[in-house]
């Protein structure tokens, strides 16, 4: 009964995982376009 229950459980942990790592990438991506914007507006006067 326990290891039948075990390949679900494993599966939702690597989606919560992967969609965590989707996150933290698009929050990168956004940082850095910030980033970039805010460079480009000191740069020009």
């Amino acid at each position: 009964m326990q290891f039948e229950h075990r390949p679900m459980v494993d599966r939702i942990k690597k989606a919560k995982k992967s969609a965590a790592a989707g996150h933290e990438k698009r929050q990168a991506d956004r940082i850095a376009r910030e980033t970039e914007r805010d460079e480009r507006a000191l740069r020009s006067p």
